[in-house]
């Protein structure tokens, strides 16, 4: 249905992402693979809907990033085609693993989040929690049709600019310093095959990164040195999928300091179509302009051309976008 739409290849593919999320969610909750599982969430023409209209109106309002602050975690039941259900029904809350979370408002029982809205988020938001600094320019609200009882139902989006108002370019970070964590544990008794579903576990889950490699172990066993990369408040949640996915006995954890660049990102509309490209700052210059390698890949593949003819193009659109930014000195 997506790809016969006239649809941008970028629209097409990001609605597929959050397809694919909800699909993986559906699937863990039902205890089967992704083929097994009925998805009457991902199925539903609504869905369908709100998913594509949401993908495309970030196209149509040049969204770049999207911040989701946190979700709220309500109680009572749903009436679904399973019959009555806790909320969060189990696939929200598989997609809620790793994402900040706060108590329902009073008054607010049943299902405030579905899994459409979960995994809109999942797949789209770039973090959750307060936004960065940023530009307010413009807001909209939707209403929902249930009303509780002093509290209003309601969505609400913001679109600003994340830079500094007069140079347009992002405000400097008073410290490009953060605290991360390195989860690290050996494994020489696993099937390999494992890892892969592991590591698309912690990046579902909020890692930063995910990696391994091979080791030489006691009595000269072959290994694996498996290393996540995350954020302090996430690992709890990442060491327990370690203790239950993996073999491992044992986690060994670092917190290290890291300098960042101060980042940001855009979207350039190529010949090809749009793509995202994410900038790195230094001291308020842009000195890396990388584009996004799958948005590129996905229009190379379309227009069945070179990947490194559209990767040239959409940073030199991107580059020469900045340079007209610049402030004359």
């Amino acid at each position: 249905m997506l790809d016969a739409s006239g649809l941008s290849p970028w629209v097409r593919e990001k609605s597929k992402d959050v397809f694919a999320c909800l699909a993986r969610a559906e699937a863990r909750a039902h205890g089967a693979s992704v083929d097994q599982v009925h998805f009457h969430e991902v199925g539903a023409i609504d869905s369908i809907i709100d998913t594509v209209g949401s993908v495309l109106a970030l196209e149509l309002l040049h969204v770049d990033e999207v911040h989701c602050s946190p979700l709220p975690y309500s109680n009572g039941f749903v009436k679904c085609m399973h019959g009555l259900m806790h909320v969060p029904v189990p696939a929200t809350l598989d997609l809620m693993q790793g994402v900040p979370v706060i108590p329902a408002p009073k008054g607010a029982t049943g299902e405030l989040v579905t899994p459409t809205g979960m995994s809109l988020m999942k797949a789209l938001a770039t973090s959750f929690g307060p936004p960065p600094a940023f530009i307010p320019h413009t807001h909209g609200s939707g209403a929902g049709t249930k009303d509780f009882p002093g509290h209003a139902n309601i969505v609400r989006v913001v679109i600003g600019d994340a830079t500094h108002p007069m140079t347009h370019r992002p405000t400097p970070s008073p410290s490009n310093d953060e605290s991360i964590v390195v989860l690290e544990t050996n494994l020489d008794d696993m099937n390999p095959q494992i890892l892969s579903h592991v590591q698309e576990l912690l990046f579902d889950q909020g890692a930063l990164d995910v990696w391994w490699q091979p080791i030489q172990m006691k009595k000269n066993r072959p290994g694996i040195l498996l290393s996540v990369l995350c954020l302090p408040d996430g690992v709890n949640t990442l060491s327990t999928t370690l203790f239950c996915e993996t073999t491992t006995l044992g986690i060994r954890r670092r917190t290290m300091e890291r300098a960042v660049l101060q980042r940001s990102s855009m979207t350039v509309t190529s010949l090809y179509g749009p793509a995202s490209v994410k900038v790195g700052y230094l001291n308020g210059a842009p000195v890396n302009v990388q584009p996004e390698f799958d948005d590129c890949q996905k229009l190379a593949l379309a227009a069945n051309v070179p990947i490194k003819t559209v990767l040239a193009e959409v940073q030199a659109l991107a580059r020469a976008s900045l340079k007209k930014e610049a402030p004359v000195a």
